[in-house]
C-alpha cells in the first residue's frame, strides 16, 4: 500500500514528461445524493452557466435537426421515461444554465453516442487490478473547460464517484470504492434517431444514468455488475470495462445483450485488456494504432509494473494520446483515494 501511494503521489505532482504531454488537474466537485434532487447542481451550473452557448452549439453539430422533434416528445414523458433522481435533476441542470429540457436531454443522450476512447484493465503481481482510459471526443478543446471531477456524497461521505462533463448527469467513466470501476466506449451506434426510438419505445434509459444508477446501487459489486451490464437493454450498442478488486472485464453489448464477456485470464497469460472502439476479436479499421501500440506498451512494461503511474504512461503514448483526447484517468476500486483524472493537452 506504503508503495502504490508513493507511485500515486509522483504521479499527481511531479510526473510531467514536456517532450510528450502536459496534464491538467480536473476541478473537483461533490453532488450531496441527501440534498432535494433539484439543488444538487446547482452550485455546479452556477459555474458552468457562461458555457451554454457553447453546448447548444454542440448540439447543432452532432444532433440532426430533424432529432429535436423526437427528443421534445421525450421530454414530454420525462417523468415516465427516466426513474429519480434523473427527471428532477434534467430539468433543474436545464433550468440551471437556461437551456430547454429537450435540449439537456439530447445533451445527455449525444456524449453517450460519440466518445472514441481507450480503456485498459490489468493485474499486476499481486493479484490487484488498476484500470485507466483515455476519453477522446470531437470538440475535444472546448470540452476539457466542461470536465469536472464528482464525488457523490451521503452523509458526508463518498459513495461513488465519477469524471463527466458540465450538465451531463450521467457517468462514463466512475468507481466504487472498494468494489468496482467502470468506463464505457462507444461502440458502432447506427443512427441517433434509432437510439432516440429506443427511449420512447421500449423505454430504455442512456447508458450514463444506467452506469451512474450501477455505482450508486449500495448492494453492488463486481460480479453483479457483470450480470447486470451483460442482461440489461440499452439504448446503443456498447463496451463497457469493469474493474474489480481482482478481476477485470471488457462487455461487448448490442442494444438488448453481451454478445461476450472478455475477461482477465492468468492461467493464459492475459493479464490486461486493451479496448478501444472495435470488437478485440476483430481488426480494427485501417490507420487507427491505438489497440497495437497499447498493447506493446504494455508488454514492455511487464506485469511486475503495473501501477497507476505506469498505465498513466501507456495511456500517455502516441497515438494512444491524441490531439482528440480531453482526459485521461487512472483508477483502482482496492486504493479508491488514487482516483485521479487530468485534462491533457497534446504536442505533436
Amino acid at each position: 500500500m506504503f508503495k502504490s501511494m508513493c507511485i500515486w503521489l509522483v504521479l499527481v505532482y511531479c510526473y510531467n514528461p514536456k517532450e510528450i504531454f502536459c496534464k491538467k488537474v480536473i476541478p473537483k466537485y461533490t453532488v450531496n445524493l441527501d440534498a432535494p434532487a433539484e439543488k444538487r447542481w446547482t452550485n455546479i451550473m452556477r459555474d458552468f452557466k457562461k458555457y451554454a452557448p457553447f453546448m447548444l452549439n454542440f448540439l447543432k453539430q452532432e444532433v440532426p435537426w430533424y432529432v429535436f422533434s423526437l427528443a421534445e416528445k421525450v421530454a414530454l414523458y420525462v417523468d415516465k421515461l427516466f426513474e429519480e433522481p434523473y427527471p428532477s435533476e434534467l430539468k433543474s441542470v436545464a433550468e440551471g444554465i437556461n437551456i430547454t429540457l429537450a435540449e439537456i436531454i439530447m445533451m445527455n443522450v449525444a456524449y453517450d453516442l460519440s466518445a472514441f476512447c481507450t480503456s485498459i484493465v490489468a493485474k499486476d503481481n499481486n493479484g490487484i487490478i488498476y484500470h485507466g482510459r483515455n476519453l477522446d471526443y470531437q470538440h475535444a478543446d472546448s470540452l476539457k473547460n466542461l470536465t469536472i471531477h464528482v464525488d457523490f456524497q451521503r452523509n458526508g461521505k463518498t459513495v461513488y464517484s465519477g469524471i463527466t462533463f458540465a450538465a451531463y448527469i450521467g457517468l462514463l467513466t466512475g468507481q466504487k470504492p472498494h468494489a468496482f470501476t467502470i468506463s464505457l466506449n462507444e461502440r458502432d451506434k447506427g443512427y441517433l434517431w434509432e437510439n432516440i426510438f429506443q427511449l420512447l419505445l421500449v423505454k430504455t434509459s442512456p447508458i450514463g444514468f444506467f452506469l451512474r444508477s450501477l455505482l450508486a446501487d449500495k448492494n453492488s459489486n463486481y460480479e453483479q455488475a457483470i450480470e447486470k451490464i451483460s442482461t440489461t437493454e440499452m439504448i446503443a450498442p456498447a463496451y463497457i470495462i469493469v474493474g474489480g478488486i481482482n478481476n477485470g472485464a471488457v462487455i461487448t453489448r448490442d442494444r438488448t445483450h453481451a454478445i461476450n464477456v472478455w475477461k482477465i485470464d492468468i492461467s493464459v497469460g492475459r493479464w490486461f485488456l486493451v479496448e478501444t472502439n472495435s470488437d478485440h476479436w476483430k481488426s480494427p479499421p485501417h490507420g487507427d494504432k491505438r489497440r497495437s501500440v497499447a498493447i506493446k506498451a504494455m508488454d514492455e512494461m511487464g506485469q511486475k509494473n503495473v501501477s497507476l503511474l505506469g498505465m498513466f504512461e501507456v495511456l500517455s503514448t502516441k497515438p494512444v494520446l491524441r490531439d482528440s483526447t480531453v482526459y485521461t484517468c487512472v483508477m483502482s476500486a482496492k486504493f479508491p483515494s488514487m482516483f485521479s483524472a487530468w485534462t491533457r493537452m497534446y504536442y505533436n
